[in-house]
């Protein structure tokens, strides 16, 4: 952990310094006052909104193992979001299964499960999407290369998780083989995880409710892409819809990287290198879309993140320890 979060330190270092020695700080400044400001409050408004699309379909991830209130739901994620704000590593995913853990009764294993799958879900997604536009309009060598490499990495998720789903015993048995050389107590308490874990793929079981969280995935990427949509056109900026949902796809594959909390770097690199490179925006018009579409992506959920802390009586220190539960 602590090595990993060292490197998202370093990457977004090396990342905001070459992005600050190109920056021309009056045509920077320019773009932000030409700002349409009540088209980009619809956007910060239109973005809030997925996270209610994002706590239905962990409602139904979850429904298997336990009928949840989307109120309570709703308050965890939003706190999950925040940390990922303020934590490494999107620790904020553990402070998810933690806090769900803790207030729910349930095993944390099968909680994070559930957190998997979402993220495996939404990669699909994104791989949906960029394939679409592949086969459509023409892209740069350097993105084909992330969609090939993005398709092989989820491709490969979606079935070892449904190879787990599928062949339960056989899964734990080859677990229990390959570890034999841990010690019993150490062995048994990884595949007493793992059995809560498989438990959180159960909606894999069911036809009917794989695609309803598959169409919710499909409808909150749709919402945040109303959201890029808004706020690219609130700068004046008349982007092919293509490009905006390319620019949504680059953003969201790229923040996967190992960064310091929030994608400081990577974030701005992402979007810098799909408006300046596929598009040929001017660099610092660029720069001002990946701040302003950074600053609604991380501060109103993070503001509500500590309003529904406070509300749980909820303490940093606690969320801390939700990030070091994995």
């Amino acid at each position: 952990m602590n090595k990993l979060k060292w490197l998202g330190l370093f990457i977004s270092i090396i990342l905001l310094g070459l992005i600050i020695w190109k920056i021309d700080l009056t045509a920077f400044g320019k773009a932000l006052v030409g700002l349409d400001y009540p088209i980009l409050i619809t956007g910060v408004l239109v973005y809030l909104l997925g996270y209610l699309a994002r706590t239905v379909r962990w409602y139904y991830l979850l429904s298997h193992a336990k009928k949840i209130r989307l109120g309570s739901l709703f308050g965890i994620m939003i706190i999950g979001f925040m940390a990922n704000n303020i934590l490494p590593a999107r620790a904020g995913e553990f402070v998810r299964a933690y806090m769900l853990g803790i207030k729910e009764s349930i095993s944390k294993s099968l909680a994070l499960a559930t957190v998997v799958v979402e993220r495996i879900l939404d990669g699909l997604v994104f791989v949906l999407l960029l394939l679409i536009i592949w086969l459509f309009f023409p892209l740069p060598e350097w993105i084909k290369k992330i969609g090939i490499l993005s398709t092989a990495i989820f491709g490969c998720a979606i079935l070892f998780i449904v190879w787990l789903n599928s062949y339960k015993l056989h899964a734990l048995e080859l677990f229990r083989k390959g570890f034999f050389w841990l010690p019993k107590k150490l062995l048994y308490k990884i595949i007493h995880l793992l059995k809560y874990f498989i438990e959180g793929l159960q909606v894999l079981q069911s036809k009917g409710d794989f695609l309803r969280v598959c169409l919710l995935s499909l409808i909150i990427w749709g919402i945040e892409l109303g959201m890029y949509y808004l706020t690219i056109r609130s700068f004046g900026i008349n982007l092919p819809f293509y490009g905006v949902v390319l620019l949504m796809v680059m953003v969201n594959l790229a923040i996967m990287i190992p960064s310091a909390p929030a994608y400081i770097g990577v974030f701005q690199v992402a979007v810098l290198g799909v408006l300046c490179k596929c598009f040929g925006l001017e660099y610092n018009l660029s720069l001002a879309v990946s701040v302003v579409l950074h600053g609604i992506i991380v501060v109103p959920v993070t503001i509500l993140g500590f309003i529904f802390m406070a509300r749980e009586n909820m303490s940093l220190e606690q969320m801390v320890k939700g990030q070091d539960a994995k």
